[in-house]
């Protein structure tokens, strides 16, 4: 497994645990105290300092090669074309609600719209690494 992938499934791991704190806070608290679930994310690059000192790189950044990078690229232009989507369809939806309520929608339900599309991103990125990555190392074989 190449450290690329190593991240990538980390960062998969933090993301989950995160999203799935965001949502039992949801229903437990509500929208405002629930976003102190993505705090967990400020560890995430101490997780990823461990994988590149594993992996014998020096600083904060794995070895990658030309493929790695390539694939690295794709998968961030999925992830932000997803979270875009996401976001927006998400704003348009709070804006239908809001002018059919006759109410405004409150900031803590837009920045969780923002933090489920950050999280969407994220999954959708270490997704795409590790299916990408795969597949290149099954055409590889064969």
């Amino acid at each position: 497994m190449t450290p690329l992938q190593k991240t990538a499934w980390i960062e998969a791991g933090f993301w989950i645990a995160a999203t799935l704190l965001f949502l039992a806070l949801l229903y437990q608290f509500g929208p405002e105290e629930a976003q102190a679930a993505f705090a967990l994310i400020g560890l995430l690059p101490f997780a990823g300092y461990v994988v590149h000192r594993r992996s014998g790189a020096r600083g904060f950044h794995p070895v990658l090669d030309e493929r790695d990078q390539e694939i690295s690229l794709r998968a961030g232009r999925h992830g932000l074309a997803t979270s875009y989507l996401v976001f927006v369809l998400g704003i348009v939806g709070l804006q239908q609600y809001a002018l059919r309520a006759g109410d405004c929608v409150p900031a803590s339900v837009l920045m969780a719209v923002f933090w489920l599309a950050v999280a969407l991103q994220a999954l959708v990125h270490a997704a795409s690494v590790i299916a990408q990555s795969r597949s290149q190392e099954a055409a590889d074989r064969g």
